[in-house]
């Protein structure tokens, strides 16, 4: 079995968005943790201090910013090399490219 471009590509994006998903959940778990454990131990917590804790640390937009460069620098790292060492799925096709070595 081989591999293509486009597995490749759907397999990192699903890597990439479970693991966003799993970063924020482990990240609430861990901020719910701080708010208990401070209950617990007879601190007084105010209420901008727990909303604070609770709010995301990016805002929507920051996220996006950062999500959109890391998907296209993935794209432009999928698609130079495939470019190069793509063959034609016939060998009567002319080659785009004709590397040489």
């Amino acid at each position: 079995m081989s591999w293509g471009v486009e597995e490749l590509f759907w397999i990192v994006t699903g890597v990439i968005s479970v693991t966003s998903i799993a970063a924020r959940l482990i990240q609430r778990r861990e901020t719910g943790k701080t708010i208990r454990t401070a209950i617990e131990h007879g601190q007084v917590l105010d209420p901008a201090v727990v909303e604070e804790l609770l709010e995301s640390k990016r805002t929507s937009f920051e996220g996006l910013v950062i999500g959109g460069f890391v998907f296209v620098a993935f794209g432009v790292g999928l698609d130079v090399p495939s470019f190069f060492w793509m063959k034609p799925k016939c060998q009567s096709c002319p080659s785009l490219v004709q590397v040489r070595f």
